[in-house]
C-alpha cells in the first residue's frame, strides 16, 4: 500500500495492487504506532484499488492496512503502511 498526502486538508490518498477476483477492499486505520487488533478501525470499503480517506487531522500520522474481499470471503491483511494527512 502506498499512502500520500491528499489534495485537501485532512486527506490521505491510498493505493495498492489490485487482486484478481476481488469485489471490494476493506481499509482499516489506526492512530498509534504498532497497532494491536483493538486499535484498528474501519476507514472505508472501496471497489477500487485506491481511495481517499478524509476527515483526518492535518499533519497527524496514521497507519493503514487493506484486505481484499472476493467470493470466498476476506483475504489476509496487507503489511501496515503509514502516512501523514495533508
Amino acid at each position: 500500500m502506498l499512502p500520500s498526502r491528499g489534495d485537501f486538508p485532512g486527506e490521505i490518498d491510498l493505493s495498492w495492487p489490485g487482486m484478481r477476483g476481488a469485489k471490494s477492499f476493506v481499509v482499516q486505520i489506526a492512530t498509534v504506532p504498532e497497532p494491536t487488533e483493538a486499535d484498528w478501525k474501519l476507514a472505508l470499503v472501496s471497489t477500487k484499488s485506491r481511495c481517499t480517506v478524509s476527515g483526518l487531522t492535518t499533519d497527524q500520522r496514521y497507519w493503514f492496512r487493506v484486505a481484499a474481499v472476493a467470493a470466498a470471503g476476506q483475504g489476509p491483511w496487507s503489511p501496515t503502511a503509514t502516512g501523514k494527512a495533508n
